[in-house]
C-alpha cells in the first residue's frame, strides 16, 4: 500500500472465499469499515490531429467497488449502490437526504457515505 496526494492506495489480497474478482492493481480506498469502498483509477492518452498539429488528450476513468460479505460489487450509480445495501435502503436514503448528499453532485462521496451509513446502522440494531 502507499499514500499519494491525500489518497490511500491498497492492493487487495486475493480472497479464496470471495465470490467475485477484482481487476489487478492498486485501488484508492474511499471508505474502510466493515464494508469497504474502492475506486480503480485509470488514465489513457488519446492523440488527435487537428490542422496538422498533434494533441494529446488525457481521459480519466474511475470504477467503483463495494466489498461486502466476501463479495466485490461493481457499483456505478445510485441504483447499483442501493442494490448492494437493499436491506437498509430506506435508512440510507433518509440519511443521504438529511445530509444533503447527492449522487449527481459527488458520486465518490455518495458511495462512501452510503457505506458509512450502512455500517453505522448495523450498530443501532
Amino acid at each position: 500500500s502507499f499514500s499519494l496526494a491525500g489518497h490511500n492506495f491498497v492492493k487487495p489480497e486475493g480472497d479464496s472465499l470471495s465470490t467475485s474478482s477484482l481487476p489487478t492493481g492498486f485501488f484508492d480506498i474511499l471508505y474502510d469499515g466493515d464494508v469497504k469502498v474502492y475506486a480503480k483509477r485509470s488514465k489513457s492518452i488519446q492523440q488527435k490531429t487537428e490542422s496538422g498539429h498533434n494533441r494529446k488528450i488525457f481521459k480519466e476513468k474511475n470504477r467503483y467497488y463495494i466489498y461486502k460479505e466476501l463479495t466485490y460489487f461493481p457499483v456505478n450509480n445510485k441504483s447499483s449502490v442501493f442494490k448492494v445495501f437493499a436491506d437498509r435502503r430506506a435508512l440510507i436514503k433518509k440519511e443521504m437526504a438529511r445530509n444533503n448528499i447527492s449522487f449527481k453532485g459527488n458520486r465518490e462521496l455518495a458511495i462512501s457515505q452510503s457505506a458509512r451509513f450502512y455500517d453505522e446502522s448495523k450498530t443501532v440494531e
